[in-house]
């Protein structure tokens, strides 16, 4: 596909992220361990960060020149046709 998953996580621990993506299936799925929140955090935050995150799960969509085209906040099946769709859109693939 024309796109990269790149999950980010805020737990302080990667062991802790390797468990629950081992338990997924996803072990070989690279993941940004942002314990210190410089990429993403929450709105309390003292200092803004690239990501704003308004809720969890949030998935942040940028196109080829990494610009924010949008985001959404809870879970989302990216498989789905729908959002294949969207994802293919953004990559200029669709």
């Amino acid at each position: 596909e024309p796109f990269v998953v790149l999950p980010v996580s805020l737990d302080k621990s990667a062991a802790t992220v390797t468990a629950y993506l081992k338990r997924l299936g996803l072990a070989d799925l690279s993941t940004f361990i942002d314990a210190e929140g410089v990429v993403a955090s929450g709105p309390k935050s003292a200092e803004p960060t690239p990501f704003p995150l308004y809720g969890m799960p949030m998935t942040y969509v940028l196109d080829r020149e990494a610009r924010s085209v949008g985001y959404l906040v809870g879970e989302a099946d990216w498989d789905s046709p729908a959002g294949l769709e969207l994802l293919r859109f953004y990559a200029g693939a669709g």
